[in-house]
Protein backbone atom coordinates (compact mmCIF):
# COMPACT_ATOMS: atom_id res chain seq x y z
CA UNK A 1 0.00 0.00 0.00
CA UNK A 2 1.26 3.47 -0.89
CA UNK A 3 0.00 6.91 0.00
CA UNK A 4 0.53 9.99 -2.13
CA UNK A 5 -0.48 13.62 -1.86
CA UNK A 6 -1.57 16.17 -4.44
CA UNK A 7 -2.13 19.82 -3.57
CA UNK A 8 -3.60 22.51 -5.81
CA UNK A 9 -3.78 26.11 -4.60
CA UNK A 10 -4.92 29.21 -6.44
CA UNK A 11 -2.34 31.88 -5.61
CA UNK A 12 -4.22 34.25 -7.94
CA UNK A 13 -7.21 33.53 -10.20
CA UNK A 14 -4.93 32.52 -13.10
CA UNK A 15 -1.80 31.49 -11.16
CA UNK A 16 -1.86 27.95 -9.71
CA UNK A 17 0.46 26.12 -7.31
CA UNK A 18 0.59 22.33 -7.73
CA UNK A 19 2.43 19.91 -5.44
CA UNK A 20 2.64 16.13 -5.77
CA UNK A 21 4.38 13.68 -3.43
CA UNK A 22 4.85 9.97 -4.15
CA UNK A 23 2.53 10.28 -7.16
CA UNK A 24 0.89 7.23 -8.71
CA UNK A 25 0.31 7.25 -12.48
CA UNK A 26 -1.16 3.77 -12.82
CA UNK A 27 -4.19 5.17 -14.67
CA UNK A 28 -2.02 6.77 -17.37
CA UNK A 29 -2.03 4.93 -20.69
CA UNK A 30 1.07 3.05 -21.82
CA UNK A 31 3.38 4.48 -24.46
CA UNK A 32 2.87 3.55 -28.11
CA UNK A 33 5.47 1.39 -29.83
CA UNK A 34 7.88 3.35 -32.06
CA UNK A 35 10.51 1.55 -34.10
CA UNK A 36 14.12 2.72 -33.65
CA UNK A 37 15.21 3.28 -37.26
CA UNK A 38 17.92 5.91 -36.65
CA UNK A 39 20.54 6.66 -33.98
CA UNK A 40 18.44 9.54 -32.65
CA UNK A 41 16.13 9.43 -29.65
CA UNK A 42 12.42 9.01 -30.31
CA UNK A 43 10.02 11.59 -28.87
CA UNK A 44 7.13 10.42 -26.69
CA UNK A 45 4.20 12.59 -25.67
CA UNK A 46 3.39 13.31 -22.04
CA UNK A 47 0.16 11.88 -20.55
CA UNK A 48 0.69 12.31 -16.79
CA UNK A 49 -1.78 14.93 -15.49
CA UNK A 50 0.68 16.75 -13.21
CA UNK A 51 2.90 17.52 -16.21
CA UNK A 52 0.22 18.08 -18.86
CA UNK A 53 -1.76 20.66 -16.87
CA UNK A 54 -0.26 24.07 -17.56
CA UNK A 55 2.36 22.61 -19.93
CA UNK A 56 1.87 25.54 -22.33
CA UNK A 57 3.67 27.76 -19.81
CA UNK A 58 6.86 25.68 -20.16
CA UNK A 59 7.14 25.92 -23.95
CA UNK A 60 9.60 27.94 -25.97
CA UNK A 61 8.15 30.36 -28.52
CA UNK A 62 9.66 28.22 -31.28
CA UNK A 63 7.47 25.29 -30.22
CA UNK A 64 4.31 27.11 -31.30
CA UNK A 65 4.68 26.97 -35.08
CA UNK A 66 2.70 24.22 -36.82
CA UNK A 67 5.41 23.96 -39.50
CA UNK A 68 8.04 22.40 -37.22
CA UNK A 69 8.14 19.31 -35.04
CA UNK A 70 9.56 18.79 -31.53
CA UNK A 71 13.27 18.94 -32.47
CA UNK A 72 14.39 21.06 -29.50
CA UNK A 73 12.91 21.48 -26.02
CA UNK A 74 14.82 22.71 -23.00
CA UNK A 75 12.39 20.90 -20.71
CA UNK A 76 11.11 17.42 -21.58
CA UNK A 77 8.99 16.26 -18.66
CA UNK A 78 9.55 12.60 -19.53
CA UNK A 79 13.07 13.02 -18.06
CA UNK A 80 11.34 13.08 -14.65
CA UNK A 81 10.37 9.42 -14.90
CA UNK A 82 10.09 8.58 -11.19
CA UNK A 83 9.37 11.72 -9.15
CA UNK A 84 9.49 11.54 -5.37
CA UNK A 85 8.13 15.04 -4.97
CA UNK A 86 7.46 17.82 -7.44
CA UNK A 87 6.02 21.30 -7.27
CA UNK A 88 5.17 23.86 -9.91
CA UNK A 89 3.65 27.29 -10.33
CA UNK A 90 1.99 27.99 -13.66
CA UNK A 91 -0.31 30.62 -15.04
CA UNK A 92 -0.54 34.22 -16.12
CA UNK A 93 -1.03 37.51 -14.33
CA UNK A 94 -0.47 41.19 -15.14
CA UNK A 95 0.90 40.41 -18.60
CA UNK A 96 3.47 37.90 -17.31
CA UNK A 97 3.34 34.13 -17.88
CA UNK A 98 5.06 31.87 -15.36
CA UNK A 99 6.18 28.26 -15.49
CA UNK A 100 8.30 27.36 -12.45
CA UNK A 101 8.99 23.74 -11.52
CA UNK A 102 11.13 21.83 -9.04
CA UNK A 103 11.27 18.05 -8.81
CA UNK A 104 13.26 15.40 -6.96
CA UNK A 105 13.53 12.35 -9.20
CA UNK A 106 14.71 8.87 -8.26
CA UNK A 107 17.38 8.27 -10.91
CA UNK A 108 18.30 4.79 -9.68
CA UNK A 109 21.90 5.63 -8.83
CA UNK A 110 20.93 8.73 -6.86
CA UNK A 111 18.41 11.52 -6.68
CA UNK A 112 18.26 14.06 -9.49
CA UNK A 113 17.07 17.59 -8.72
CA UNK A 114 15.28 19.28 -11.62
CA UNK A 115 14.63 23.02 -11.68
CA UNK A 116 12.86 24.96 -14.41
CA UNK A 117 12.07 28.69 -14.57
CA UNK A 118 10.18 30.06 -17.55
CA UNK A 119 8.96 33.71 -17.63
CA UNK A 120 7.31 35.46 -20.57
CA UNK A 121 6.13 39.07 -20.89
CA UNK A 122 3.40 40.24 -23.26
CA UNK A 123 4.55 43.06 -25.52
CA UNK A 124 2.82 45.00 -28.26
CA UNK A 125 -0.26 43.15 -29.57
CA UNK A 126 -0.29 39.40 -28.99
CA UNK A 127 3.52 39.16 -28.88
CA UNK A 128 5.89 37.90 -26.18
CA UNK A 129 9.51 37.93 -25.07
CA UNK A 130 10.87 35.54 -22.48
CA UNK A 131 13.70 33.95 -20.56
CA UNK A 132 14.21 30.27 -19.75
CA UNK A 133 16.33 28.23 -17.35
CA UNK A 134 16.31 24.42 -17.04
CA UNK A 135 18.80 22.54 -14.92
CA UNK A 136 19.52 19.21 -13.28
CA UNK A 137 21.92 18.19 -10.50
CA UNK A 138 22.93 14.60 -9.71
CA UNK A 139 25.55 14.48 -6.94
CA UNK A 140 28.48 16.50 -8.31
CA UNK A 141 27.23 16.43 -11.91
CA UNK A 142 25.15 19.20 -13.37
CA UNK A 143 23.47 20.40 -16.54
CA UNK A 144 22.35 24.04 -16.87
CA UNK A 145 20.58 25.53 -19.86
CA UNK A 146 19.79 29.22 -20.40
CA UNK A 147 17.72 30.79 -23.18
CA UNK A 148 16.05 33.96 -24.38
CA UNK A 149 13.20 33.74 -26.87
CA UNK A 150 10.62 35.89 -28.65
CA UNK A 151 7.39 35.65 -30.60
CA UNK A 152 6.17 38.67 -32.58
CA UNK A 153 2.76 38.68 -34.23
CA UNK A 154 1.88 41.24 -36.91
CA UNK A 155 -1.70 41.48 -38.19
CA UNK A 156 -2.28 37.85 -37.14
CA UNK A 157 -0.69 36.54 -40.34
CA UNK A 158 2.99 37.47 -39.93
CA UNK A 159 5.00 35.72 -37.22
CA UNK A 160 8.65 36.07 -36.24
CA UNK A 161 9.87 33.60 -33.63
CA UNK A 162 13.28 32.74 -32.34
CA UNK A 163 15.46 31.63 -29.48
CA UNK A 164 19.10 31.45 -28.47
CA UNK A 165 20.21 29.03 -25.77
CA UNK A 166 23.41 27.69 -24.28
CA UNK A 167 24.01 24.37 -22.53
CA UNK A 168 26.60 23.92 -19.76
CA UNK A 169 27.72 20.59 -18.30
CA UNK A 170 30.46 19.69 -15.84
CA UNK A 171 32.06 17.16 -18.22
CA UNK A 172 31.53 18.88 -21.61
CA UNK A 173 33.66 21.69 -23.10
CA UNK A 174 32.06 25.11 -22.58
CA UNK A 175 32.35 26.18 -26.20
CA UNK A 176 30.36 25.22 -29.31
CA UNK A 177 27.41 24.71 -26.97
CA UNK A 178 24.81 27.01 -28.53
CA UNK A 179 21.33 26.44 -29.93
CA UNK A 180 19.80 29.06 -32.21
CA UNK A 181 16.49 29.14 -34.05
CA UNK A 182 14.92 31.87 -36.21
CA UNK A 183 11.50 31.36 -37.79
CA UNK A 184 9.31 33.53 -40.01
CA UNK A 185 5.82 32.79 -41.30
CA UNK A 186 3.24 34.50 -43.43
CA UNK A 187 0.31 32.27 -42.51
CA UNK A 188 -2.69 33.80 -44.27
CA UNK A 189 -5.87 31.83 -44.87
CA UNK A 190 -5.65 32.77 -48.56
CA UNK A 191 -3.01 34.37 -50.75
CA UNK A 192 0.76 34.17 -50.58
CA UNK A 193 2.24 31.73 -48.04
CA UNK A 194 5.82 32.14 -46.81
CA UNK A 195 7.93 30.34 -44.22
CA UNK A 196 11.61 30.53 -43.26
CA UNK A 197 13.38 28.42 -40.67
CA UNK A 198 17.02 28.53 -39.55
CA UNK A 199 18.31 26.16 -36.87
CA UNK A 200 21.81 25.62 -35.52
CA UNK A 201 22.58 23.01 -32.85
CA UNK A 202 26.31 22.96 -32.05
CA UNK A 203 28.40 19.86 -31.43
CA UNK A 204 28.90 20.23 -27.64
CA UNK A 205 25.21 20.70 -26.84
CA UNK A 206 23.96 18.25 -24.19
CA UNK A 207 20.54 19.19 -22.80
CA UNK A 208 19.88 16.56 -20.15
CA UNK A 209 16.67 18.24 -18.98
CA UNK A 210 15.16 18.43 -22.45
CA UNK A 211 14.93 16.92 -25.89
CA UNK A 212 17.35 17.60 -28.75
CA UNK A 213 17.13 15.03 -31.51
CA UNK A 214 20.37 15.86 -33.37
CA UNK A 215 23.62 17.75 -32.73
CA UNK A 216 26.26 19.29 -34.99
CA UNK A 217 23.62 20.42 -37.49
CA UNK A 218 22.70 23.64 -39.21
CA UNK A 219 19.66 23.82 -41.46
CA UNK A 220 18.10 26.58 -43.54
CA UNK A 221 14.64 26.06 -45.03
CA UNK A 222 12.53 28.35 -47.19
CA UNK A 223 8.96 27.65 -48.28
CA UNK A 224 6.66 29.65 -50.53
CA UNK A 225 3.23 28.96 -51.94
CA UNK A 226 -0.25 30.22 -52.63
CA UNK A 227 -3.62 29.37 -51.11
CA UNK A 228 -7.07 29.81 -52.58
CA UNK A 229 -10.21 30.04 -50.40
CA UNK A 230 -13.50 29.27 -52.16
CA UNK A 231 -16.89 30.45 -50.90
CA UNK A 232 -18.96 27.97 -52.90
CA UNK A 233 -18.81 24.38 -54.11
CA UNK A 234 -17.33 21.33 -52.39
CA UNK A 235 -13.68 22.45 -52.43
CA UNK A 236 -13.22 24.98 -49.62
CA UNK A 237 -9.46 25.58 -49.77
CA UNK A 238 -6.50 24.64 -51.96
CA UNK A 239 -2.84 25.48 -51.47
CA UNK A 240 0.38 24.62 -53.31
CA UNK A 241 3.78 24.99 -51.63
CA UNK A 242 7.34 24.73 -52.88
CA UNK A 243 10.17 24.53 -50.37
CA UNK A 244 13.88 23.84 -50.26
CA UNK A 245 16.36 23.26 -47.48
CA UNK A 246 20.12 23.25 -47.11
CA UNK A 247 21.65 21.10 -44.37
CA UNK A 248 25.18 21.60 -43.02
CA UNK A 249 27.28 20.64 -40.04
CA UNK A 250 28.23 23.46 -37.68
CA UNK A 251 31.53 23.97 -39.50
CA UNK A 252 29.69 24.91 -42.70
CA UNK A 253 30.20 21.64 -44.58
CA UNK A 254 27.19 20.63 -46.67
CA UNK A 255 25.46 17.47 -45.45
CA UNK A 256 22.48 17.55 -47.78
CA UNK A 257 19.78 19.48 -49.53
CA UNK A 258 16.26 18.77 -50.75
CA UNK A 259 13.27 20.30 -52.53
CA UNK A 260 9.62 19.65 -51.74
CA UNK A 261 6.42 20.21 -53.73
CA UNK A 262 3.26 19.86 -51.64
CA UNK A 263 -0.48 20.30 -52.06
CA UNK A 264 -3.18 20.75 -49.42
CA UNK A 265 -6.93 20.53 -50.01
CA UNK A 266 -9.90 21.05 -47.68
CA UNK A 267 -13.41 20.03 -48.67
CA UNK A 268 -16.81 21.16 -47.39
CA UNK A 269 -17.61 17.61 -46.28
CA UNK A 270 -14.90 17.94 -43.58
CA UNK A 271 -12.25 15.83 -45.24
CA UNK A 272 -8.74 16.76 -46.32
CA UNK A 273 -6.35 15.40 -48.93
CA UNK A 274 -2.66 16.28 -48.80
CA UNK A 275 0.42 15.03 -50.60
CA UNK A 276 3.90 15.92 -51.79
CA UNK A 277 7.09 14.93 -53.54
CA UNK A 278 10.72 15.50 -52.51
CA UNK A 279 14.08 15.33 -54.29
CA UNK A 280 17.60 15.78 -52.89
CA UNK A 281 20.68 14.12 -51.44
CA UNK A 282 21.92 13.60 -47.90
CA UNK A 283 24.75 12.46 -45.70
CA UNK A 284 23.91 10.56 -42.49
CA UNK A 285 25.29 10.42 -38.97
CA UNK A 286 26.60 7.02 -37.81
CA UNK A 287 28.33 5.73 -34.69
CA UNK A 288 32.12 5.46 -34.78
CA UNK A 289 34.08 2.90 -32.64
CA UNK A 290 33.90 5.34 -29.67
CA UNK A 291 30.09 5.53 -29.95
CA UNK A 292 30.26 9.15 -31.13
CA UNK A 293 28.16 10.30 -34.05
CA UNK A 294 30.10 11.25 -37.19
CA UNK A 295 28.95 12.21 -40.67
CA UNK A 296 29.31 9.74 -43.54
CA UNK A 297 31.69 10.76 -46.32
CA UNK A 298 29.36 10.04 -49.25
CA UNK A 299 25.97 11.47 -50.18
CA UNK A 300 22.94 9.29 -50.86
CA UNK A 301 20.34 10.49 -53.35
CA UNK A 302 16.86 10.84 -51.91
CA UNK A 303 13.44 11.18 -53.53
CA UNK A 304 9.86 10.16 -52.91
CA UNK A 305 7.13 11.55 -50.73
CA UNK A 306 3.71 11.22 -49.14
CA UNK A 307 1.64 10.49 -52.21
CA UNK A 308 -1.72 10.30 -50.47
CA UNK A 309 -2.73 11.69 -47.09
CA UNK A 310 -6.48 11.58 -46.44
CA UNK A 311 -8.25 12.69 -43.26
CA UNK A 312 -11.97 12.80 -42.41
CA UNK A 313 -13.17 14.76 -39.34
CA UNK A 314 -16.92 14.96 -39.70
CA UNK A 315 -18.11 13.55 -36.40
CA UNK A 316 -21.13 11.34 -35.81
CA UNK A 317 -20.88 7.54 -36.09
CA UNK A 318 -17.78 7.74 -38.29
CA UNK A 319 -16.07 10.39 -36.19
CA UNK A 320 -12.60 10.36 -37.79
CA UNK A 321 -10.73 8.38 -40.44
CA UNK A 322 -7.32 8.83 -42.01
CA UNK A 323 -4.84 7.05 -44.22
CA UNK A 324 -1.34 8.12 -45.29
CA UNK A 325 0.84 6.34 -47.85
CA UNK A 326 4.46 7.28 -48.46
CA UNK A 327 7.51 5.92 -50.30
CA UNK A 328 11.05 7.26 -50.55
CA UNK A 329 14.55 6.43 -51.65
CA UNK A 330 16.89 7.13 -48.76
CA UNK A 331 19.72 5.83 -46.63
CA UNK A 332 18.94 2.69 -44.63
CA UNK A 333 20.82 2.10 -41.36
CA UNK A 334 22.20 -1.26 -40.25
CA UNK A 335 21.10 -2.70 -36.91
CA UNK A 336 23.72 -0.94 -34.75
CA UNK A 337 23.70 2.35 -36.72
CA UNK A 338 27.38 2.07 -37.64
CA UNK A 339 26.68 2.10 -41.36
CA UNK A 340 24.13 3.24 -43.92
CA UNK A 341 23.54 2.42 -47.58
CA UNK A 342 21.01 3.35 -50.30
CA UNK A 343 17.61 1.75 -50.09
CA UNK A 344 13.89 2.44 -50.09
CA UNK A 345 11.29 2.83 -47.37
CA UNK A 346 7.55 2.29 -47.73
CA UNK A 347 5.19 3.47 -45.04
CA UNK A 348 1.44 3.37 -44.50
CA UNK A 349 -0.51 4.78 -41.55
CA UNK A 350 -4.23 4.34 -40.96
CA UNK A 351 -6.62 5.38 -38.20
CA UNK A 352 -10.35 4.98 -37.61
CA UNK A 353 -12.52 6.38 -34.79
CA UNK A 354 -16.14 5.32 -34.36
CA UNK A 355 -18.76 6.79 -32.04
CA UNK A 356 -21.91 4.61 -32.25
CA UNK A 357 -23.41 6.43 -29.26
CA UNK A 358 -22.64 9.66 -27.46
CA UNK A 359 -21.24 7.71 -24.48
CA UNK A 360 -19.29 5.08 -26.43
CA UNK A 361 -16.20 5.58 -28.59
CA UNK A 362 -13.63 3.19 -30.05
CA UNK A 363 -10.59 3.71 -32.27
CA UNK A 364 -8.14 1.64 -34.31
CA UNK A 365 -4.77 2.68 -35.74
CA UNK A 366 -1.81 1.01 -37.41
CA UNK A 367 1.58 1.98 -38.85
CA UNK A 368 3.46 -0.29 -41.31
CA UNK A 369 7.09 0.27 -42.34
CA UNK A 370 9.21 -1.73 -44.77
CA UNK A 371 12.84 -1.07 -45.74
CA UNK A 372 14.72 -2.66 -48.66
CA UNK A 373 18.44 -2.36 -49.57
CA UNK A 374 19.03 -1.37 -53.23
CA UNK A 375 22.29 -3.29 -53.67
CA UNK A 376 20.93 -6.70 -52.67
CA UNK A 377 17.17 -6.28 -52.86
CA UNK A 378 17.10 -7.63 -49.30
CA UNK A 379 14.18 -6.66 -47.09
CA UNK A 380 15.98 -5.60 -43.89
CA UNK A 381 13.00 -4.28 -41.95
CA UNK A 382 9.28 -5.06 -41.98
CA UNK A 383 7.16 -4.19 -39.00
CA UNK A 384 3.68 -3.12 -37.95
CA UNK A 385 2.66 -1.21 -34.85
CA UNK A 386 -1.00 -1.06 -33.86
CA UNK A 387 -3.28 0.39 -31.22
CA UNK A 388 -6.94 -0.01 -30.38
CA UNK A 389 -8.87 1.72 -27.63
CA UNK A 390 -12.36 1.88 -26.20
CA UNK A 391 -14.06 4.32 -23.85
CA UNK A 392 -17.53 3.67 -22.40
CA UNK A 393 -19.19 6.25 -20.15
CA UNK A 394 -21.57 3.76 -18.54
CA UNK A 395 -23.28 6.33 -16.31
CA UNK A 396 -22.52 9.92 -15.42
CA UNK A 397 -20.20 8.66 -12.65
CA UNK A 398 -19.00 5.28 -13.92
CA UNK A 399 -16.66 4.82 -16.88
CA UNK A 400 -14.54 2.10 -18.46
CA UNK A 401 -11.50 2.49 -20.73
CA UNK A 402 -9.24 -0.09 -22.32
CA UNK A 403 -6.32 0.13 -24.74
CA UNK A 404 -4.21 -2.47 -26.54
CA UNK A 405 -0.90 -1.51 -28.15
CA UNK A 406 1.45 -3.84 -29.93
CA UNK A 407 4.01 -4.46 -32.65
CA UNK A 408 4.94 -7.45 -34.82
CA UNK A 409 8.77 -7.45 -34.90
CA UNK A 410 9.17 -8.90 -31.40
CA UNK A 411 5.52 -9.87 -31.04
CA UNK A 412 5.01 -7.63 -28.02
CA UNK A 413 2.01 -5.80 -26.63
CA UNK A 414 0.79 -3.67 -23.73
CA UNK A 415 -2.77 -3.95 -22.43
CA UNK A 416 -4.33 -1.20 -20.28
CA UNK A 417 -7.67 -1.60 -18.53
CA UNK A 418 -9.18 1.10 -16.32
CA UNK A 419 -12.52 1.36 -14.59
CA UNK A 420 -13.36 4.40 -12.50
CA UNK A 421 -16.18 5.84 -10.42
CA UNK A 422 -16.64 9.47 -9.38
CA UNK A 423 -18.16 9.91 -5.93
CA UNK A 424 -18.38 13.66 -5.65
CA UNK A 425 -16.58 16.56 -7.29
CA UNK A 426 -12.89 15.67 -7.64
CA UNK A 427 -13.25 12.33 -5.83
CA UNK A 428 -12.62 9.13 -7.76
CA UNK A 429 -11.86 5.47 -7.20
CA UNK A 430 -10.00 3.70 -10.02
CA UNK A 431 -9.03 0.09 -10.65
CA UNK A 432 -6.18 -0.24 -13.14
CA UNK A 433 -4.86 -3.45 -14.73
CA UNK A 434 -1.79 -3.52 -17.00
CA UNK A 435 -0.29 -6.48 -18.82
CA UNK A 436 2.65 -6.72 -21.20
CA UNK A 437 4.40 -9.49 -23.11
CA UNK A 438 7.17 -9.90 -25.68
CA UNK A 439 9.11 -12.67 -27.41
CA UNK A 440 12.85 -12.97 -26.70
CA UNK A 441 14.34 -15.69 -28.88
CA UNK A 442 12.41 -18.86 -28.07
CA UNK A 443 10.96 -17.49 -24.83
CA UNK A 444 7.89 -15.46 -24.01
CA UNK A 445 8.36 -12.82 -21.30
CA UNK A 446 5.88 -10.51 -19.65
CA UNK A 447 4.26 -9.23 -16.50
CA UNK A 448 1.15 -7.61 -15.14
CA UNK A 449 0.01 -5.26 -12.38
CA UNK A 450 -3.23 -4.51 -10.59
CA UNK A 451 -3.67 -1.16 -8.82
CA UNK A 452 -6.55 0.25 -6.81
CA UNK A 453 -6.35 4.01 -6.41
CA UNK A 454 -8.60 6.27 -4.37
CA UNK A 455 -8.36 10.03 -4.75
CA UNK A 456 -10.23 12.26 -2.31
CA UNK A 457 -10.33 16.01 -2.68
CA UNK A 458 -10.15 18.11 0.48
CA UNK A 459 -11.29 21.68 -0.09
CA UNK A 460 -9.72 24.12 2.36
Amino acid sequence: MAVGLDVKYGILPNLILDVTASPDFSEVESDPFIYQLSPYENYFGENRPFFTEGSQYFKLSTERGHFWGPTLRLFYSRRINNPKIATKVSGKTAGYSFGVLGALNDAGDGDALFSVVRIQKDVFKNSQVGIYYAGINISEEYNRNFAVDYNFNFKDIYYIRGMSAFSYNDDVPKNNNGMHIVQFERDADAGVQLAFDFQRIEENVDVRTGFVNQMDVQSTELSTGYAWRFNQGQLMRLSLDLSGNLNQDTHGNTTGYSFYLMYWTEFLAKFYIHGGFSLGKSKYQIFDPDDSLIWTEDFIRTYGGDFFDFRWERGGFLKEASIEIGWEKRGIYNDDFTGVEPGSQTRMEAELTLRPRSNFECSFSSDWIRQVIDRTGLKVFDGVTYATSLHFQITRSLFLSTRLLGETREDQYNLDFLIGYYFGAGNIIQLSYKKNAKTEGFFREGGHSLTLKVSYLLRI
